[in-house]
């Protein structure tokens, strides 16, 4: 599945400055992700003092499913193609996920810096590969790695200090969720799952819908069996603590 749809969701962001009321630009970042075919997408980033950490309807944009590559922010439960944040602080750190269907050339992907203004043309911007654990400046230079998973979690974040992200360290990867055979399997370490719900992000001319469910489980292992012509699904962990993990699998 291949797209050349231009990604026009940002022609009303990143194609012109944004300013302020007050005719002050805003801190702004702009991320691309381009595979070695030469498809790309963006992500936005805005840091203002009426932004929220929480995901907003009326402001954030959320991530557009049924395209072969994506980019998004995973500062809320909510992926968004564009976040806007709160005022920034250099403390901020901001976890990126991908699509990536197109894998070709052993699976080479760039993830650059697209636009920048305000603070951020100052500003060093770091991005830390918590698979490699190597933080590289992106205000200098574009990051080229090789991935061969078609989606890409848990691995990369924005940040603005040159040190690895303490965020990463707090990652759910004490949840495993995986499929085989058509069957997710889903394992807590720690905590029993309460309820999963597994959404379809393939079919999605009709909408998001729900093609697998469990309640009142309250048991460390699960496992669920999915029609394979969903190819790619998110998973809705609920714990019995009440954190929620979300993870996306290829089916």
């Amino acid at each position: 599945m291949r797209t050349t749809l231009p990604n026009t969701t940002f022609s009303k962001t990143t194609n012109q400055q944004v300013t302020t009321s007050n005719n002050v630009e805003l801190d702004k970042l702009v991320i691309k992700l381009e595979n070695n075919s030469g498809f790309n997408v963006l992500a936005a980033i805005l840091f203002t003092e009426t932004g929220s950490t929480a995901f907003n309807e009326l402001e954030d944009i959320k991530v557009m499913h049924g395209r072969s590559m994506n980019l998004y922010t995973q500062t809320t439960s909510t992926d968004l193609i564009i976040d806007k944040q709160d005022a920034f602080t250099v403390d901020k750190v901001i976890p990126l996920g991908f699509l990536n269907s197109d894998i070709t050339n052993n699976g080479m992907v760039t993830l650059s810096l697209a636009d920048r203004s305000g603070i951020f043309n100052d500003q060093t911007i770091y991005l830390y590969d918590a698979l490699l654990n190597v933080v590289h400046n992106l205000s200098s230079s574009s990051y080229i790695f090789t991935s061969s998973e078609i989606v890409t979690e848990g691995r990369f974040y924005l940040q603005f200090t040159n040190t690895s992200s303490n965020l990463a360290k707090q990652s759910n990867e004490e949840v495993v969720v995986y499929s085989k055979d058509g069957i997710i399997h889903i394992l807590s370490e720690q905590y029993n799952i309460a309820e999963v719900n597994v959404v379809d992000l393939y079919h999605v001319k009709n909408g998001v819908k729900s093609v697998a469910s469990a309640k009142q489980q309250y048991t460390k292992s699960l496992q669920l069996e999915v029609n394979d012509s969903s190819k790619l699904v998110e998973v809705t962990i609920t714990l019995e603590n009440g954190t929620i993990i979300h993870k996306k699998i290829c089916i």
